[in-house]
């Protein structure tokens, strides 16, 4: 039996284990509402696989044999698949996997796929879509891979017998396309602009595509399919697929947000239309905006750092929001990155993190909140303590909870997030007076933050405080507080050192804590920034609130998740639900306005353009890439010759090489990425110059004149 089947979204797919390694040995299962369904390894959908479907040696889809092979999908089918690793632990589970199939092109305005033939016109740019949709009126299209010799076209002319369309044809940039400009071999991508209510893809495979040249010479000619998609549950396949791919810029650099009145963003869309492409598995949602929208984001956190995020909602407009939980992007869910250890009568982390319970019972009599439990510690061994933490981040954090303490004999330990080579890292204690206690180190070797400053609240036995500990970056400042009113603050903007677990109720000096706890949290950002006073919870944190868990992108299934549902087994990720969202962009606040906007970079790329003159030794140089996460990060470092010397010629362009300490120390520039930042420093230079490089003629080692060169940074999120 043959059934109709479509290519998965990848030629052979490749799935990683939580360690990021291919996943050898594990498996795929492929099901549809609960029972096992079937896919294939030919194109012919006659060969199904097993199923689950084995992971060879490379992590990659492969048959009974062992074989990678391509995996085919039937037709319309929405599958769930569900990953395992090679001892049988689930890793993810996405839940929306498609065919990338054509359908019938008279279903385009229900975003439906389609393909049409070229006319092959001579020194022309011409597609015939046949059958025709029931409307092309505001097209949008976007041609790919043309390959042409000496075109005079200008414009793209769709043929429809109600009556041809003509629209120009203008670069990535904007640039319009003269007769002549592109040559023989030359790829490029074309836009074709028209004021849109509508958006279509065309998407060259290979074939007829291409005008002939003006000659009437057919050699060039290729790509005679095209895959036409609507704006709603399209396959386009653009090198970054989560972004703002195009929109209003200053100064070359994107500016659809700014500062509004107060704490609200502005958008700026009617000059500029703004397009957002939604990656959302193995399709991509496009979103058109083409109006000015005051107070589009209409009250900002105050004192703070806030993502802003754009939901889709139709091929025309997007839902907007902020938040302060950072987004994640990855290849499996960083569990690490937040805790939410409730104690309510279990041990059980929300977001999936394994705890150790040592001696640790619970109690319902008097709670910190009412009608939950909570736990008790005895003093002189229980505790609870988990190793999943390794960093709590550059950015902002918080630890926090409820306390009460039995006994103040001695130093009660609340909260440690240390490495376990001397307990450096963040130490929140009671100490023996009553008085919030705080020892944190940014070096790992000694507490040079704060070394156990001390609060001004006395604290004492039988009363539940909600203690908390946070850095605020905005502000460069460290921050206790003593329910909810500020106790101490310590200014400095380094960050925590590096540490390998976060304790309830012990520190690494085998002191216990005598007393309960309730409702403890680690958060990734800030919640109560510069020091004001705030209310104190009167529930057990929610994991689903709005803006409290940070969403995540998972990269190689192409999809926003946003946390729905608590870890129900520790080690198990909590639930997910996936959204159509994409982080635009970030902003910083005062305490009644913007004080700045950060725009992401358009397609996930930056290039700083060139610059005169290399640094010297040892001086740094830092660049705003404002792409939004260091993580698939892709930079490079060149040099520009503009003056020539050693063999080459003004106009050559190398990788950059920095020198060290001698002639035959030589390593290519180290380049430090952060998430909207790329740097490097000028190489040593004590033997002779900062920059190496090989004489162009001969191949000997040379210092390059810092002068005689101009260095460009270039970065592209690769995902």
């Amino acid at each position: 039996m043959t059934t109709a089947v479509g290519i998965s979204p990848a030629p052979i797919l490749q799935f990683f284990n939580n360690s990021g390694q291919p996943n050898a040995g594990g498996t795929v299962l492929t099901q549809v509402g609960g029972v096992n369904y079937a896919t294939y390894e030919d194109a012919a959908g006659t060969t199904p696989l097993p199923n689950p479907i084995p992971l060879n040696s490379r992590g990659e889809i492969s048959n009974s044999s062992g074989q990678s092979c391509q995996l085919y999908l039937v037709d319309g089918v929405s599958y769930t698949f569900t990953l395992y690793d090679s001892n049988g632990n689930q890793i993810n589970q996405p839940k929306t996997v498609q065919a990338s199939a054509a359908a019938n092109i008279a279903d385009i305005q229900a975003g439906a796929y389609n393909t049409a033939a070229d006319a092959g016109a001579v020194n022309a740019l011409q597609v015939t879509l046949s059958p025709e949709p029931t409307s092309i009126a505001g097209l949008e299209i976007w041609v790919t891979g043309i390959r042409v010799t000496n075109t005079g076209a200008t414009d793209l002319t769709v043929v429809m017998a109600s009556g041809n369309v003509t629209v120009p044809v203008q670069f990535p940039g904007g640039s319009a396309l003269t007769g002549g400009e592109l040559v023989a071999s030359k790829s490029a991508l074309l836009r074709c602009n028209e004021a849109s209510s509508a958006a279509v893809l065309l998407a060259s495979t290979g074939g007829n595509f291409s005008p002939t040249a003006a000659t009437g010479d057919n050699s060039e000619k290729n790509a005679t399919t095209a895959f036409v998609q609507g704006a709603v549950g399209s396959q386009a396949s653009p090198s970054v697929r989560q972004t703002v791919s195009y929109g209003a810029t200053s100064a070359g650099l994107p500016a659809m947000l700014s500062a509004g009145t107060g704490l609200a963003l502005n958008l700026s869309a009617t000059a500029h239309a703004m397009k957002i492409a939604f990656a959302a598995g193995s399709a991509d949602y496009l979103s058109t905006l083409s109006a000015d929208v005051t107070g589009v984001v209409s009250s900002l956190t105050a004192n703070a750092l806030s993502y802003v995020s754009a939901t889709y909602s139709s091929n025309t407009s997007a839902g907007w929001s902020a938040t302060l939980a950072p987004p994640a992007y990855g290849y499996v869910y960083p569990q690490a990155a937040q805790s939410s250890l409730g104690l309510n009568n279990s041990s059980l982390d929300d977001f999936g993190n394994t705890w150790t319970n040592s001696s640790v019972t619970f109690a319902n009599t008097s709670p910190a909140i009412a009608g939950t439990y909570y736990a008790v510690l005895n003093g002189t061994s229980s505790y609870m303590k988990s190793t999943a933490f390794t960093l709590l981040g550059s950015g902002g954090w918080a630890l926090r909870g409820w306390v009460k303490f039995a006994s103040l004999a001695a130093l009660q330990p609340v909260v440690t997030a240390v490495n376990n080579s001397g307990g450096y890292g963040v130490n929140l204690y009671a100490s023996t007076s009553g008085k919030s206690t705080v020892y944190l180190s940014s070096t790992g070797n000694s507490f040079d933050i704060s070394n156990g400053g001390a609060g001004s609240a006395t604290m004492t036995t039988g009363t539940w405080y909600f203690l908390e500990v946070t850095y605020d970056p905005v502000a460069g400042k460290y921050f206790v507080y003593v329910n909810g009113v500020l106790d101490q603050t310590i200014t400095s903007s380094k960050s925590i050192c590096s540490i390998n677990s976060i304790a309830y109720g012990v520190d690494t000096a085998s002191r216990y804590l005598d007393g309960n706890l309730s409702g403890m949290e680690f958060l990734p950002y800030c919640q109560h920034p510069n020091g004001s006073t705030y209310s104190v919870p009167t529930a057990l944190p929610d994991i689903t609130a709005t803006g409290y868990a940070s969403d995540w992108f998972d990269v190689p299934n192409m999809t926003m998740w946003s946390v729905t549902g608590a870890s129900g087994t520790a080690g198990t990720n909590p639930t997910f639900t996936a959204v159509k969202r994409v982080y635009v962009g970030e902003c910083v606040t005062g305490g009644s306005s913007v004080s700045s906007v950060t725009n992401y970079a358009l397609n996930g790329r930056y290039d700083s353009g060139l610059t005169d003159t290399l640094p010297g030794a040892g001086t740094a140089v830092s660049r705003s890439t404002n792409i939004g996460t260091a993580f698939g990060v892709n930079s490079l470092l060149e040099f520009q010759c503009i003056t020539a010397e050693n063999g080459y010629s003004v106009g050559d362009v190398i990788d950059a090489m920095a020198a060290g300490d001698n002639t035959s120390f030589i390593s290519p520039a180290t380049i430090v990425k952060g998430r909207n930042t790329l740097g490097f420093v000028g190489g040593a230079g004590s033997a002779g110059g900062a920059w190496a490089a090989q004489n162009k003629s001969t191949g000997a080692n040379v210092f390059l004149t810092t002068t005689n060169w101009a260095y460009r940074l270039s970065a592209q999120r690769n995902w």
